[in-house]
């Protein structure tokens, strides 16, 4: 797996408690194992998070298993001594929400001004999108797809950028979380022309 190159080299705090060089299908197999015995599906290095002592910490909690846990994060945060840490909790299920999560992150990191910026910017590269592609004549359907064993079709933002694209997502709606289905659920519910 690659990395942004501003990223390599920065201290790593957690750590997957599964394997994830396996096959999608092992994958799930072991985080579904890990979650049914109600343990986290990572591990927080807190002793390394206090040497850091960070003023931001920015995580998430609209999925159980793509990374640490809110409530550990938030112990975590509170095992730092002498500084009051400011916990940003990101949750978004539509493309607005991530608006307004970059609005949060910058809030409290005291740059909303950069922001701002960078939420203008993004505006005027979805809104350029966006306008190419209202010109269009057709309006094709996507299937989004999370994960390949077992099939989840991307939910929650991904039916929201089908429509920034002049598309129709397939299966999802806006803000729903990733169904999973099998092969079959999948079969009836794309046109029967994608067959």
């Amino acid at each position: 797996m690659r990395f942004p190159a501003d990223v390599v080299g920065l201290p790593v705090l957690t750590k997957p408690k599964i394997r994830t060089d396996a096959p999608s299908g092992e994958i799930d197999r072991d985080v579904r194992e890990v979650v049914k015995q109600a343990l986290a599906v990572y591990d927080l290095d807190v002793d390394a998070l206090r040497s850091l002592a960070p003023d931001v910490i920015v995580t998430q909690d609209i999925c159980d298993v793509c990374a640490v846990s809110f409530p550990q994060v938030t112990e975590a945060a509170k095992s730092i001594v002498g500084k009051d840490v400011k916990v940003v909790n990101l949750h978004p299920e539509r493309l607005a929400d991530i608006w307004a999560d970059i609005r949060k992150v910058a809030s409290a990191l005291g740059r909303e001004a950069a922001g701002e910026a960078l939420l203008a910017s993004m505006d005027a590269r979805v809104k350029a999108v966006s306008d190419r592609a209202q010109r269009t004549s057709t309006r094709p359907s996507i299937l989004t797809i999370e994960w390949i064993d077992p099939i989840m079709i991307g939910g929650t933002w991904m039916p929201d950028l089908a429509e920034r694209c002049a598309a129709k997502a397939l299966v999802t709606t806006s803000g729903q979380k990733a169904p999973t289905l099998t092969k079959q659920q999948l079969r009836r519910s794309i046109p029967t022309s994608w067959s």
